[in-house]
């Protein structure tokens, strides 16, 4: 279910203006993610060191 709905995003679809991304301990140190779509635009995110956010608590209950 995403964290920002109420509604489970289906595999093989996708939601409107939200990404995922499973990071190994060593990216999730903090940085900038880089994401290129397939038209060759670039997007990035500044990735904190630590688990942030206002629905974290609803995203680490899902995941386990």
């Amino acid at each position: 279910m995403s964290p920002w709905t109420s509604t489970t995003t289906p595999t093989g679809s996708y939601q409107w203006r939200s990404q995922a991304f499973d990071l190994t301990p060593a990216q999730a140190n903090g940085g900038t993610l880089i994401y290129i779509d397939g038209a060759e635009k670039a997007f990035r995110w500044e990735m904190p060191s630590v688990d942030t956010g206002p629905n974290i608590d609803e995203i680490k209950k899902q995941l386990q």
